[in-house]
């Protein structure tokens, strides 16, 4: 008896009992619980040894599994009165917990979605930052690296204009050229003949009121290095003689043929020397136009005064070369970076080469591709004027070729060009100058097709360069009955 007293009797279904119960009941040291569980509607009672009390065992009630285990150690047979919950571990709850932990799931994802976008987007909008800081800084750098120029000197033989290696550095050219003869005289500046050490080259001058165009053209025409553009040799700032003020100089190549103007105002050409004029000059043009990368990278260069007067002729005679850039802007990443300086009385005769679109608003400056379209028309004038002083290889001796002519001589009568004029004959009533229709040539014919397409009233119309450089490469390929005539002998 005194070994019952520290026993506690517990009740005991006849599933949970051991084979040595008595009457349902069990026995437990008296830190062990009798306990009572309910498990799909049924109840089960029994009792624990203290080693099987745990947290486990007697508060599964507080966890969301089954069975419900409630347990107590008060008294004997306690757990007769223990009634657990069995509303509280139906299907339903575990319906519903099986629902949070779905939605638990859906919230992990979610956030894991949202997470992978936002870095993804963060990624993207870091790259633009880089991408614009680059282009910041090569814009920047080019801007620099154009305003940072050291006076050098080149020799230059016709081939390469401007490319060759440098052969003098000095601080003060205008101390060391002599000035011969005046070449020519702009709207803004003087070209002169000089000499520098027993060699020719031409020298522009610009006055003090002139100074701002002295700076924008050398920004734009110090990165170009190209055969079929006027290369700058050197910049420098002089002192005349006579009156003591400043004087802007610009020191570029002197070519003996001078422009094309006074070429084909004395000179008849050929249909092979037409072509090759027309090609250098299509060339050049389309370096201009290009933008290429680099370090320094050269912008693409609109040139927007191109006219016979602005493209000289080489000392072989054969090829041509773009200069001039007083009204040039230069662009990059479809961005203007250089823009000429106001003009307060533009040279008239350049109204003859102005587009359509340009005589009616100035807004096609800020458009790099109008821009484009507006030099594609103005070299379409050039063109005709080169082609008008064409002679044939199919002309006999009685065929007169016509005396040099501005485009529009005819249309003006002999006035000077105005800007309300131009806008009637070119805007207006739309009209061109009268091709050299040699219906005997077909190169002259395909030439005449490459004029025309490049004259369009709309700018959008009007051919690029690239393929007016790629219609001219084909004209070697034309039938020409005089080529193959002597093709024939030859062979």
């Amino acid at each position: 008896m005194e070994l019952l007293r520290d026993k506690l009797r517990c009740f005991c279904s006849e599933n949970v009992c051991s084979d040595y119960h008595v009457n349902n009941t069990c026995l437990v040291d008296s830190n062990g619980y009798c306990f009572t569980s309910l498990n799909k509607d049924e109840i089960f009672h029994g009792c624990f040894p203290p080693e099987e009390s745990g947290l486990m065992q007697c508060k599964g009630h507080i966890l969301s599994q089954r069975p419900s285990t409630l347990c107590c150690n008060d008294k004997d047979f306690c757990n007769l009165h223990l009634e657990p919950n069995s509303t509280t571990f139906t299907e339903d709850t575990e319906a519903n917990n099986y629902y949070y932990s779905y939605y638990l799931i859906f919230l992990c994802v979610i956030f894991f979605v949202i997470f992978i976008i936002v870095l993804y987007v963060s990624k993207r909008f870091s790259k633009s930052i880089t991408r614009n800081g680059q282009k910041y800084k090569t814009k920047l750098k080019l801007i620099n690296s154009l305003k940072s120029f050291e006076f050098s000197s080149s020799y230059c033989d016709e081939a390469t204009t401007g490319e060759a290696l440098s052969i003098f550095r000095v601080s003060r050219l205008a101390d060391h050229i002599e000035f011969k003869s005046k070449l020519d005289s702009g709207s803004f500046s003087r070209t002169w003949l000089v000499s520098w050490r027993d060699q020719p080259f031409a020298c522009r001058v610009y006055n003090k009121m002139e100074e701002s165009l002295w700076k924008h053209e050398t920004l734009i025409q110090k990165p170009l290095k190209n055969p079929d553009v006027v290369g700058l040799i050197a910049k420098d700032i002089g002192e005349d003689a006579v009156t003591g003020s400043s004087r802007f100089l610009l020191l570029t190549d002197f070519f003996q043929h001078g422009s094309l103007y006074h070429f084909l105002k004395f000179k008849e050409i050929n249909t092979d020397l037409m072509v090759s004029l027309m090609h250098s000059i299509a060339h050049g043009m389309s370096y201009l136009h290009n933008e290429i990368l680099g370090n320094p990278p050269k912008p693409s260069i609109v040139h927007y005064n191109i006219k016979s007067r602005n493209i000289f002729v080489s000392p072989c005679g054969t090829r041509c070369l773009i200069g001039d850039f007083s009204y040039a802007c230069a662009y990059l990443n479809d961005c203007m970076i250089t823009q000429p300086p106001t003009f307060a009385n533009p040279n008239p005769e350049s109204l003859r080469y102005r587009a359509p679109e340009s005589l009616i608003s100035c807004d096609y400056q800020n458009n790099e591709k109008s821009g484009k379209a507006c030099d594609i028309y103005s070299l379409s004038l050039v063109f005709w004027e080169i082609v008008s002083r064409c002679k044939p290889s199919e002309a006999d001796y009685s065929f007169v070729v016509p005396v040099h002519k501005l485009p529009y001589d005819e249309e003006l009568l002999g006035q000077t060009p105005s800007h309300q004029k131009m806008y009637e004959i070119i805007y207006l009533k739309r009209n061109r100058p009268k091709l050299n229709y040699f219906s005997k040539s077909p190169i002259i014919s395909k030439v005449n097709n490459i004029i025309k397409d490049s004259w369009h009233h709309q700018a959008t119309s009007r051919l690029t360069i690239l393929r007016i450089l790629k219609n001219l490469e084909s004209l070697q390929f034309v039938d020409d009955p005089v080529k193959n005539k002597i093709k024939d002998l030859i062979v």
